[in-house]
């Protein structure tokens, strides 16, 4: 079944999504109005500007995607899918972006690593090989940023429903709590501080109320 031409936002973001193969397209096509917005709209979306305030210094993005949050960051990003990598390049020239099995970083090289909808997406083994080696790119005394959309939250099932979308992202292998999650980032790294945000970009008045997203700021444990 072929990708819906009216389903896919019209601008430079949808044309290169557009061009991708069928099931990168159908995924990334859900960001692709973000991709096209403007750093002033990305702005105005809580958890960037949460994220944006916690960072600091050499920034990388694990998981980038598209690379709109990377770019808006001045960070570099780093993501294992290789369609992913040569759209954000595309969108962002200015921006460095890496292939994970391809990025040659020096030890201790970044003062903040952004790990943001990413943990979900990966099985606990490979969860533990990149969290091996994200303190082994972090400065001492640098931080993490980890991001999680709380499925349970009202919230998604709203943001679901306005995207017709299934209540569970089909494409994470964990559908965590939000107190699941925090216990996770805990056991690895010593919590800074907790945030709940909004995850809304076409309805940003939603956000004063519905809060989905929990952003975790954290070091390592000494």
């Amino acid at each position: 079944m072929g990708i819906e031409k009216e389903d896919i936002v019209s601008c430079k973001a949808g044309d290169i999504i557009k061009g991708m193969p069928e099931e990168a397209c159908r995924y990334y096509r859900r960001y692709a109005r973000a991709a096209g917005m403007s750093r002033e709209e990305l702005g105005r979306v809580e958890s960037f500007s949460v994220i944006k305030n916690w960072s600091y210094g050499r920034i990388l993005d694990l998981g980038c995607g598209l690379g709109y949050l990377t770019s808006y960051l001045g960070a570099c990003g780093m993501d294992k899918d290789r369609d992913a990598i040569s759209a954000a390049g595309k969108l962002y020239p200015g921006t460095d972006f890496y292939l994970w099995d391809e990025a040659r970083f020096a030890d201790h090289s970044f003062d903040t690593i952004l790990c943001y909808n990413l943990l979900e997406h990966l099985g606990d083994k490979e969860r533990e090989v990149l969290l091996e080696r994200v303190c082994g790119l972090l400065k001492k005394g640098g931080r993490v940023i980890f991001g999680y959309a709380d499925p349970y939250d009202l919230s998604q099932l709203i943001k679901g429903f306005f995207a017709r979308s299934a209540f569970f992202d089909p494409t994470h292998i964990h559908n965590w709590t939000a107190d699941e999650f925090e216990r996770i980032v805990s056991g690895r790294f010593r919590i800074l501080e907790v945030k709940r945000t909004s995850p809304f970009t076409r309805w940003l008045w939603l956000g004063r109320c519905l809060k989905a997203e929990i952003l975790i700021c954290c070091t390592e444990k000494k």
